[in-house]
């Protein structure tokens, strides 16, 4: 016999669902002590007639002064004037303690129900949160590609351009490797031209990136591929090392395979998403799969 356990948040609503029930038992005990009529201890003693000084000592003052012999004593049977003392709740250890629990079991119930409602929340799978990463590619496979411009950044007078392009190799289905190259120009036009040098471009500084899994992430689609990763760029001065620019570029690339080229390559065809901007691939065998690579 299977024995299935329950998940989520029933416990913590249980305990909320029985304390809030004792709270409120208590609550209605609280509130019947409260509205219960008080009885004095002692009744007040009843006034004098109406002309009746018992204690008055007025009618003898002069003749016999208090303090002074045959002074008048005053009655022993006379209680003294009593002062109404001032009516007030007083306070009672029964209700103090009653309203300490139910304070008590309120703060429990309030706990129970935020620890239900954050094990519900964690149970719910968050609307907003990005889609998964695409399934590493398997098997081995190689690409190359080349793309037509792409504005990399907009001048007050003029724009930069790349023409980029790039190579692939996926090993096996943990290991990848992409390599971008991005020769840069600077153009005096609105959008980038078909050919820089033509339409008198200047030519800058080519920049570089490379990216491995798992930071690039690889998927094959169907027999095509589908490259996407954070590309930090270099240059290569003249002489000396390699200098990273501080600048990283996401960069998306859809490849899809079409005819048969000499050597198992197949020409494909596909987009390249950069900076903001999407270029086609370029006409020709520049751009190409190869399964076994």
């Amino acid at each position: 016999m299977d024995v299935q356990t329950a998940n989520g948040p029933a416990l913590p609503l249980g305990i909320a669902v029985a304390v809030g029930v004792l709270a409120l038992a208590l609550a209605v005990a609280l509130v019947i002590s409260w509205r219960r009529p008080h009885n004095p201890a002692a009744s007040p003693a009843q006034p004098p007639p109406p002309g009746s000084y018992p204690d008055d000592d007025l009618p003898s003052f002069r003749e016999h002064p208090p303090g002074f012999p045959q002074a008048r004593p005053v009655p022993s049977g006379v209680a003294a004037r009593a002062v109404p003392a001032t009516s007030g709740a007083g306070s009672n250890p029964v209700r103090m303690l009653t309203l300490m629990a139910l304070l008590a079991l309120l703060l429990v119930v309030a706990a129970a129900t935020v620890a239900a409602v954050a094990a519900a929340a964690d149970r719910a799978p968050a609307s907003g949160s990005p889609p998964p990463a695409p399934a590493t590619a398997t098997g081995a496979l190689a690409a190359r590609g080349a793309f037509g411009g792409v504005v990399l950044e907009r001048h007050p007078a003029g724009i930069t351009v790349t023409y980029p392009t790039l190579t692939v190799a996926l090993t096996d289905p943990t290991t990848a490797q992409a390599h971008v190259q991005l020769p840069t120009w600077n153009c005096m036009t609105d959008r980038p031209p078909a050919d820089p040098a033509a339409a008198g471009c200047r030519a800058t500084a080519a920049q570089y990136a490379d990216l491995p899994a798992p930071a690039l992430r690889a998927a094959r689609v169907g027999d095509g591929l589908r490259l996407h990763g954070r590309f930090p760029t270099y240059v290569r001065p003249p002489s000396g090392d390699a200098v990273y620019t501080g600048r990283v570029y996401d960069l998306v690339v859809t490849l899809r395979p079409g005819r048969q080229l000499p050597d198992g390559w197949t020409a494909a065809s596909g987009e390249l998403s950069l900076a903001g901007g999407l270029t086609a691939s370029l006409d020709g065998d520049g751009t190409a799969l190869h399964p076994g690579g």
